[in-house]
């Protein structure tokens, strides 16, 4: 796998920065991937690991980073750019050097990273980027099913098929753009844990992956929803 786009700052007062971007949907496999690359020897700091209702593995994003990513580009629901690369600059450098000043290959996982790498690129030396994506239908239920578990008042209705449909056609032609401008992998979820670290991405193990302990992170058993047939002419 080659770095991509990362230029870093142009005075080096750290460390080489080198980092591993997990791209994908919301609800469709990110946290199963960034789980299995840290589990396999891949450092992404830290990050939320304990179980959740919605995550039994956790959602393996560090919190600041997520606030931040929101601040650039508004809700996940409605994204649009908000903060320009010169405002999220120092804002960005603050959070790589706090929490990702390290002199080995990080990962950082996040949904909203589909709208605001751009941002980020110009603070990483070397970037390595894989993306994964799922079927609409399975997305639309898992986001239904996280949404009427949250409870409140709005639990009940639940989450809109087509608006469920509708973002996973903005993300994913978000992920294929960058896929056209930066050559990396896409997985299908679910992937199988060893197949998808140590055949699907060799590279990846050559960069500090241990391919034995990456098959014993994910398992199947954990997805809980299943879609019958080809993705519909409407998400295409």
């Amino acid at each position: 796998m080659t770095p991509v786009g990362g230029t870093g700052s142009t005075i080096k007062t750290r460390p080489p920065r080198s980092m591993l971007f997990v791209l994908g949907m919301h609800r469709s496999g990110t946290s199963a991937l960034a789980g299995t690359f840290d589990h396999a020897g891949i450092d992404f700091g830290n990050v939320w690991r304990k179980p959740l209702p919605d995550n039994p593995h956790g959602h393996y994003e560090n919190f600041h980073v997520v606030n931040l990513n929101e601040r650039i580009m508004g809700s996940w629901r409605h994204p649009e750019n908000i903060l320009s690369k010169g405002q999220a600059a120092p804002l960005i450098d603050g959070i790589l050097r706090i929490h990702y000043n390290r002199d080995h290959l990080m990962g950082i996982k996040g949904p909203r990273f589909l709208f605001t790498l751009d941002h980020w690129l110009p603070h990483v030396d070397h970037a390595y980027l894989v993306g994964i994506f799922r079927h609409p239908l399975e997305v639309a239920m898992s986001l239904d099913k996280r949404e009427r578990d949250r409870g409140g008042p709005e639990a009940l209705e639940g989450f809109p098929e087509d608006e469920a449909i509708n973002l996973w056609v903005q993300y994913n032609e978000r992920l294929l753009a960058l896929r056209k401008k930066f050559t990396f992998p896409i997985l299908h979820f679910p992937f199988e844990g060893r197949l998808g670290v140590s055949v699907r991405l060799p590279s990846v193990c050559r960069m500090g992956v241990s391919r034995d302990t990456a098959s014993s992170f994910f398992t199947p058993s954990a997805i809980h929803h299943h879609a019958v047939g080809g993705v519909p002419v409407a998400a295409v």
